[in-house]
């Protein structure tokens, strides 16, 4: 069965994605399971996780008026957006979205899709690719996320990644719009903007990536401190999580 039309709805009305551009196949996980580029473990998580995997919509020339890029770097003629059904808490979205991404022909948006205390909840994976060298064929080189959200977000959400507010140009422009609208979105919490997106959008993923690690280092030297039975050791590694906790405060206050 394709993907459930409450979905195929929301994406057409709140995200103005163009019906023309629908496709709405049901993708075999087992594709991805008997690639070559996917370890064992993420093929396990794949298997096991994954409960349906749709493609939806195809965005081309043809279906969205938007010109193929011809940048020789990246020259984007197709980006596709699936839909990836998923049990489970959300925790193994980015290891999925990372293979399922790097196996793709072409540039893609992922939306995960699952349910927490049976309440809805969403999450969009894109990324940054480059050609590989003499050869015609796009590799991922770093995987970006968006916070994962619940349905009353979605509206804020389109706000920043709907298909009518972005740089329409050509398919390269097109999707680079969408994945920096999108971090800034994560960045800002949803919050209104007025800074000129193509001024900040380095910015903000920078800075999405500071909050990121900081939080990873928080994590790290709180597990630390509750293990840690001496109580000097113990209140240095508490002194630097209020450390590292001051700097997020910071870096979120300034940027705000």
């Amino acid at each position: 069965m394709a993907v459930d039309n409450a979905i195929v709805t929301l994406l057409v009305r709140m995200f103005h994605f163009p019906e023309r551009a629908m496709f709405n196949r049901v993708v075999a996980k087992e594709n991805f399971v008997k690639s070559n580029r996917i370890n064992k473990l993420k093929k396990e998580l794949i298997t096991k996780i994954i409960q349906q995997i749709n493609w939806v919509f195809i965005f081309k020339k043809s279906t969205t008026n938007i010109a193929e890029a011809n940048e020789p770097q990246l020259p984007i003629k197709e980006i596709d957006f699936l839909t990836i059904d998923v049990r489970g808490d959300g925790k193994a979205n980015a290891a999925i979205a990372s293979s399922i991404l790097d196996v793709l022909p072409n540039p893609a948006i992922l939306q995960f899709n699952w349910e927490v205390d049976s309440t809805p909840m969403y999450q969009w994976f894109m990324a940054d690719y480059q050609v590989k060298k003499n050869t015609e064929f796009f590799e991922v080189s770093q995987i970006y996320a968006s916070k994962a959200l619940l349905s009353d977000e979605l509206p804020a959400f389109a706000r920043y990644v709907g298909l009518n507010q972005q740089d329409t140009s050509n398919m390269f422009r097109f999707y680079e719009s969408i994945l920096e609208n999108m971090e800034r979105f994560k960045f800002l919490g949803g919050k209104e903007d007025d800074t000129y997106l193509a001024d900040a959008a380095d910015e903000y993923r920078k800075l999405n990536k500071k909050i990121e690690v900081l939080n990873e280092k928080i994590i790290k030297l709180q597990a630390q401190a509750k293990k840690e039975k001496q109580l000097n050791k113990r209140a240095m590694l508490v002194k630097k999580v209020r450390e590292l906790m001051k700097q997020l405060e910071d870096i979120k206050k300034e940027h705000k």
